[in-house]
């Protein structure tokens, strides 16, 4: 069975392409055909002939300042970086990319893409003939090769258009940001697809029956205007998390979490929650009780993976209010032990505001945010009277979601 690794476009959030590869190497997934997009041409043609500690080293020299000769620096706003390309736009037609082409031209070796057995295909718009252009491997010769790269890659209007043979070419987002249908044409039969969800335009699948595994970032990527070697790091590590999670070999969403924490997560501390649930809120109460309940673990009853992604959810979403590191590999001790040093610093005299939004009803506003997490944590935490109690009761009917992550918080 052959199997196509397809490449979409997305700017300097290639990086992630380069992770993905990574855990393809650890797991030993052989490929037959790699087809890509604008920077999934470049991080695909790379694949072809084997070449990671090469691409590696080319995606943290691909800065910003090294591909344009500009003198932004790292801390440039988006609306900057628009800025910068704007004018050079108007004043040469898009980014003058042949930096990058010195630089592809060096990490490229042309001799061994074309004697490996792997298959490859790119993707490229003629803005002459007005018609896309899929080139494959056969199509390709080693005078050709990185001007095709570079036309699939030349991302108009940011970029200037690449002219090859006097005809004109733009990125190959313009007609297919991720080459699924090139891959079955060059005989895939089995196709493992990154998509970074960059603006372009997405062909309908020929063949629906060919099994496709996906692959996006479930976290956020840097700006895909902005190359810089930590960007290159952050997504790169992404890529290879996110791999190693669909693969089986780790868990989590948006947390990359060992085997088996997630069934501890489910097992240990589901039952703590809901004991701290009934412990909170009054049992005379049946109906805030149950619907508190439901809460806590959703539809827990209905199957054992829908319990653990509940629960999960909860713990994640405190991940990210509470900003804990995303590129790492945590037990469930460890993730706990992060929530924790981050809730001790967090004083409640900070967040007295909250009660003012509380009573002027501005529940919305403080939905999913850290303040209201650490104002029910102490609430939690203080409650002494019947008054409190009544009152966290309160709360917790008006906010469940965030009832139950200040409750996780006040259990681990």
């Amino acid at each position: 069975m052959k199997t196509a690794v397809v490449l979409s476009g997305g700017g300097s959030k290639g990086s992630y392409e380069l992770g993905v590869w990574k855990a393809l190497r650890r797991l030993h997934i052989h490929y037959d055909i790699v087809t890509g997009t604008s920077v999934g041409a470049l991080n695909g043609a790379m694949m072809v002939q084997k070449s990671y500690r090469k691409a590696k080293k080319l995606w943290y020299k691909l800065t910003f300042n090294n591909i344009f000769d500009s003198n932004l620096t790292k801390d440039a706003t988006e609306m900057e970086l628009l800025k910068d390309y704007g004018k050079s736009f108007l004043k040469d037609g898009g980014k003058d990319v042949s930096n990058l082409e010195k630089m592809l031209r060096k990490a490229m070796n042309s001799k061994r893409f074309f004697a490996t057995p792997i298959d490859f295909g790119l993707v490229t718009y003629n803005t002459t003939t007005k018609k896309p252009e899929l080139i494959k491997k056969q199509d390709l010769t080693p005078q050709n090769l990185i001007p095709y790269l570079i036309a699939s890659s030349s991302c108009f209007p940011a970029f200037q258009k690449k002219t090859i043979e006097g005809n004109d070419y733009i990125d190959g987002g313009y007609y297919d940001v991720l080459p699924i249908n090139l891959a079955i044409d060059l005989g895939a039969e089995n196709i493992i697809a990154v998509d970074l969800k960059a603006v372009g335009i997405h062909q309908k699948i020929k063949d629906p029956s060919i099994p496709i595994t996906y692959l996006s970032p479930q976290n956020q990527l840097d700006s895909f205007l902005y190359f810089d070697k930590e960007a290159a790091l952050h997504g790169s590590r992404l890529g290879y998390l996110e791999t190693m999670k669909t693969f089986g070999k780790l868990e989590g969403k948006r947390f990359t979490f060992r085997k088996g924490q997630i069934r501890k997560l489910n097992e240990h501390y589901a039952p703590l929650v809901i004991q701290a649930i009934k412990q909170t809120v009054s049992q005379e109460n049946s109906k805030v009780l149950d619907q508190i309940l439901k809460v806590a673990l959703y539809t827990r009853i209905e199957s054992h993976q829908k319990k653990n992604a509940d629960l999960l959810e909860t713990v994640e979403q405190l991940g990210q209010i509470f900003e804990v590191p995303e590129e790492k590999i945590y037990t469930l001790r460890k993730f706990n032990r992060q929530l924790k040093n981050r809730i001790k610093k967090e004083q409640m005299k900070e967040f007295q505001d909250v009660e003012e939004q509380l009573k002027l009803k501005k529940i919305k506003e403080l939905l999913n945010t850290k303040k209201i997490t650490v104002y029910l944590y102490h609430k939690i935490k203080s409650q002494k009277t019947d008054h409190d109690r009544r009152r966290l009761m309160e709360l917790s009917i008006l906010m469940p979601h965030e009832f139950i992550k200040a409750l996780y918080l006040s259990i681990i």
